[in-house]
């Protein structure tokens, strides 16, 4: 089956290559049917993607707003395969890009033989991310999560541990022979530190990443601060 192809890109020669090598290549089954640029796409009528198989979205940096356009357009077309192209891998959106529901991811430093490589696998319904991709994210995750189980003090631990087993800010300061204003800003830093928002998201954050025992607190397994790990 002939799988039709559209280009969205930020570089125009870059498109204008992109489109010179899938054209220009005598084994195989892609047509490109049409290209614009990622500022303008958007503004347009989502029909432009009626019909179409693959969409490959070519960007120098994955930011908030390329994630956003992914999602928006897999929504009106989750039938629709993403080939992803940008110049490096995303730290900061690695992770969500990965579970985006994009069937493909690539470098800009990649071959044409992964180009290509990608497109069959998507033709097949597989998912293709080059492995300077996975390992960079991967490797970024896990260090930044690393990073945050290590930026916590020894006394700021013992408070979370405590606030786990579900102590006021009273019984806390009471416990540790510190003031409660003293704890309640223990509080706020460990929120700040831990990037979460309510008490609920602190005690998630805690569990996933298992700064605390869990068998240490006194929480019975159906407690919300477990359902929501």
């Amino acid at each position: 089956m002939q799988m039709k192809l559209f280009i969205i890109y930020s570089n125009k020669l870059f498109s204008d290559g992109l489109e010179a090598i899938i054209s220009g290549n005598n084994n195989n089954n892609f047509e490109i049917v049409n290209s614009y640029p990622f500022a303008e796409i958007f503004t347009k009528n989502n029909k432009l993607f009626e019909g179409i198989h693959i969409l490959i979205i070519e960007v120098d940096k994955i930011q908030a707003q390329e994630l956003n356009a992914i999602y928006s357009v897999l929504k009106d077309f989750p039938d629709l395969k993403i080939l992803l192209l940008s110049t490096k891998p995303s730290i900061k959106y690695g992770m969500e890009l990965l579970d985006s529901g994009i069937s493909a991811y690539l470098l800009k430093t990649c071959t044409q033989n992964d180009l290509f490589t990608a497109l069959k696998k998507i033709a097949e319904n597989k998912e293709y991310f080059c492995s300077e991709i996975t390992k960079e994210i991967i490797h970024a995750s896990n260090s930044i999560e690393k990073e945050k189980d290590h930026i916590l003090t020894e006394r700021e631990i013992e408070i979370l541990s405590r606030m786990l087993d579900c102590q006021s800010s009273n019984e806390i300061a009471n416990s540790l022979n510190i003031s409660e204003n003293t704890v309640k800003t223990h509080k706020r830093n460990i929120q700040a530190k831990l990037g979460t928002r309510n008490i609920l998201e602190l005690f998630s954050y805690a569990l996933k990443n298992n700064i605390l025992d869990i068998k240490t607190t006194g929480l019975c397994p159906y407690c919300p601060h477990f359902t929501q790990t």
